[in-house]
């Protein structure tokens, strides 16, 4: 997985509400047009699979703090400053550096996708 992935997870939930909306108001107007309910269920599918994929990958980061940047970076979208400043308010008196802390995060995509190069 590797940080343009991860990116798509914001837009992906924007893409799964409106496939979702799209779809329940194609059926509530009773539209026949089968083949177009099935084109958007099965891009629905594939949105949905896309990001099981992404929060796994999030679930089985090791180390707690680097899964701590992922969510806030990917599923809150917050910036590298505030990351920086919500995980000083958790390490209760030292607040790290941002650039400390997109540092550590990017070594570990580049360790994971190195890894997955080998395999």
């Amino acid at each position: 997985m590797n940080e343009k992935e991860l990116d798509q997870l914001h837009v992906l939930t924007l893409e799964i509400k409106e496939q979702q909306r799209y779809l329940q108001e194609l059926e509530d107007e009773g539209i026949c047009a089968k083949d177009l309910i099935d084109a958007v269920r099965r891009n629905l599918l594939r949105s949905l699979e896309q990001r099981r994929r992404i929060e796994e990958f999030i679930e089985g980061v090791e180390d707690s703090e680097i899964r701590l940047v992922v969510r806030m970076r990917h599923v809150e979208g917050l910036s590298w400053s505030a990351i920086a400043r919500r995980l000083g308010s958790v390490r209760r008196g030292h607040e790290p550096n941002r650039t400390t802390i997109m540092r550590r995060y990017r070594r570990y995509l580049i360790s994971k996708t190195c890894k997955n190069v080998e395999t």
